[in-house]
């Protein structure tokens, strides 16, 4: 699924089930919204990976973030 700025979380909210794709391997997923208590505990190591996301909301965006759980075929 490609996505202009932002439009990851407009297509998730829509149509919550995806595939991904790691490598080689896929998955079926179902993303929602983290909850206030994972996104306290996911914050630190999404910006120690993506040090920008934090500039981001520091200048007045939100934080969206999903998780993505295992779908059974």
């Amino acid at each position: 699924m490609a996505a202009g700025a932002g439009g990851h979380r407009v297509y998730l909210r829509a149509a919550p089930h995806a595939l991904v794709q790691v490598g080689r391997d896929t998955a079926r997923v179902r993303a929602r919204p983290a909850s206030d208590h994972e996104l306290d505990g996911y914050w630190p190591q999404l910006t120690k990976m993506w040090p920008a996301y934090q500039d981001f909301y520091d200048k007045g965006s939100q934080r969206s973030v999903f998780v993505l759980e295992p779908q059974r075929d």
